[in-house]
């Protein structure tokens, strides 16, 4: 069978050992749980400081504009805020999707569990010794049901995530199928927002700098606004660069660590490998967005909730996946 056995990094068998990482785990993940709280205050402060700064200093302060100039850019920022605090607001409280205790038959769900437990067993593993595949439907030992493939255990949330790609703790949410979606807008938003507000600011900014030669004291908001959006603004591109890549390949965060495995097992055995769930760019696009039948600049104001179950995917069949026997069969 080729399988990528995922390890924990617990080998002793000792049942003092494992009840300490277990109280260890469970405090780390309140720890975690409680930080994503403040988190989020702080992310919410910060915005709505920067939206005060725009009301109260930056338009009073273009008075000289024309009046058209002033209304485009009121129209723009109200736009811009309502986008990013409603799309914070969809992925910070939508539930990221979990599949429910009775996704199969009890006939079904038994022989998987049964499945389960004889690879452990076979394999002389312990229970935290998971055997790992690519797809298909698997038992989850913590939640004590069926998962559905793309599914995975979040130890934050203590739950079985559909197509889980990562724990945001800026969200305090966990990241999965339904709400993934407006992680991705919301890190869009953000985005154009701080290049918006480093636009309006950096006059100010290169002025307290001295490499302008206007004679207008500056305002110190203006120039901690533009510093707090340039800072913002390099770390969130990064991370939309990255998850855009993610959803243009269809993969989650979690799955492009396992395929870079899967790969390097496949080249090492003269074999290859490819990502079943790739259909290509455009398709990638359209399915992550649900842009069936739509323009696809759409995506921006599409604030519907996510289709499908998250259940079952679409591949390209050029890795075949048996579901009865649960065997990657590589090409």
């Amino acid at each position: 069978m080729n399988t990528l056995k995922v390890l924990k990094d617990n080998p002793n068998n000792d049942n003092k050992n494992s009840q300490i990482m277990s109280f260890i785990e469970k405090n780390i993940n309140r720890i975690v749980r409680g930080l994503g709280l403040i988190l989020v205050i702080i992310a919410l402060i910060l915005i709505l400081s920067v939206a005060y700064v725009y009301f109260c200093v930056i338009l009073p302060s273009r008075c000289e504009q024309p009046l058209i100039v002033r209304v485009i850019e009121t129209v723009i920022a109200i736009w811009l805020l309502f986008s990013v605090l409603e799309t914070f607001r969809r992925a910070a409280l939508k539930e990221p999707g979990t599949p429910p205790p009775d996704l199969l038959s009890e006939e079904e769900s038994l022989n998987i569990k049964a499945s389960h437990e004889n690879q452990i067993e076979n394999q002389n593993l312990e229970e935290e010794y998971q055997p790992y595949e690519l797809d298909g439907y698997r038992w989850c030992s913590i939640c004590n049901k069926v998962k559905p493939p793309r599914t995975r255990h979040d130890r934050i949330s203590n739950s079985c995530v559909l197509r889980l790609d990562h724990f945001c703790p800026w969200l305090n949410n966990t990241i999965g199928y339904h709400n993934h979606k407006f992680f991705i807008l919301f890190l869009i938003y953000l985005s154009i927002g701080c290049l918006y507000a480093i636009y309006l600011t950096f006059p100010s900014f290169l002025q307290e700098l001295g490499f302008s030669s206007s004679t207008k004291p500056v305002e110190g908001k203006l120039v901690f606004v533009c510093i707090l959006c340039i800072s913002t603004l390099v770390g969130v591109l990064f991370l939309t660069g990255w998850h855009f890549f993610l959803l243009l390949t269809n993969q989650t965060t979690i799955e492009f660590y396992l395929f870079q495995a899967l790969k390097a097992e496949a080249i090492a055995n003269g074999r290859t490998f490819q990502n079943p769930f790739d259909l290509g760019y455009r398709k990638n696009f359209e399915q992550f967005f649900d842009l069936q039948n739509k323009t696809w600049i759409s995506f921006l104001w599409d604030f519907s909730p996510k289709k499908g179950n998250g259940y079952h995917f679409a591949t390209n069949n050029k890795n075949t996946v048996d579901h009865t026997n649960q065997n990657i069969h590589w090409i």
